[in-house]
């Protein structure tokens, strides 16, 4: 399902409005609309947030921290 920057951001826990700047930046999840008017797949969103959420795992076990 294809969701606005309100949407999408209650599912990846970020305000509306840095998606849409990231979606601008071209940074952040993928971007499925235009960088004026961003979009965003369910997918993706689920992906990029678990690539995030493993990325800061990976951070913390290299600095010592044990989950």
């Amino acid at each position: 399902m294809i969701l606005t920057p309100e949407q999408a951001s209650e599912i990846v826990g970020v305000p509306a409005v840095q998606l849409v700047r990231w979606a601008y930046l071209g940074q952040g999840p993928r971007n499925s609309g235009t960088k004026h008017k961003p979009m965003f797949d369910e997918d993706d969103l689920a992906e990029w947030k678990d690539d995030l959420n493993s990325q800061v795992d990976t951070m913390l076990r290299r600095q010592g921290f044990r989950f």
